[in-house]
């Protein structure tokens, strides 16, 4: 996700190893019979012509939107925060987000303090050292338990639809 939507910089990646030609446990995506393993269902999914992918940079999480068609897509955007018991906490909408032919656009940024909620807190975990020093990290509770997910439904019935999720920790 992160090299196609850094287009045009990055174009996309690629994976080794393809396939085995005899049988043993390897890196291989396919088996030597011809079997899909994991990770080529995965790779359909990273590699497939439309996708949205999400990020957290500069203190935004920000929806790119990859379109490796040749034409242009036009849609919505409908993006979720839920806790993990699957409780939505709150939704924002895109509406008229096109993204041409062959690019990468970000079809939406929030700031992460508005997919935090009214309740967050933080508190210090403190750790003590073998040579007597300690040091403290400042946890940042806003985030633990809830994930995002994104999701694009084309204009006019267009049949591209694509999901895209990221935990928040």
């Amino acid at each position: 996700d992160y090299w196609r939507a850094n287009r045009p910089v990055s174009m996309g990646a690629l994976y080794w190893q393809l396939n085995d030609n005899w049988p043993v446990a390897s890196w291989s995506s396919i088996e030597y019979n011809g079997n899909w393993k994991l990770l080529h269902y995965e790779a359909r999914r990273f590699f497939a012509p439309f996708r949205l992918s999400l990020f957290v940079r500069n203190g935004e999480l920000k929806i790119v939107a990859v379109n490796d068609h040749p034409h242009q897509l036009n849609g919505n955007l409908e993006l979720t925060l839920s806790g993990f018991d699957g409780n939505p906490l709150k939704t924002f909408d895109f509406s008229g987000i096109d993204c041409p032919p062959g690019t990468a656009v970000e079809a939406a940024a929030v700031p992460l303090a508005e997919l935090a909620p009214r309740d967050a807190r933080t508190w210090e975990d403190g750790a003590a050292h073998h040579d007597g020093s300690t040091s403290v990290d400042v946890v940042d509770e806003r985030f633990i338990d809830r994930f995002v997910i994104a999701r694009w439904k084309g204009e006019d019935g267009a049949p591209e639809e694509a999901d895209a999720s990221e935990t928040l920790m």
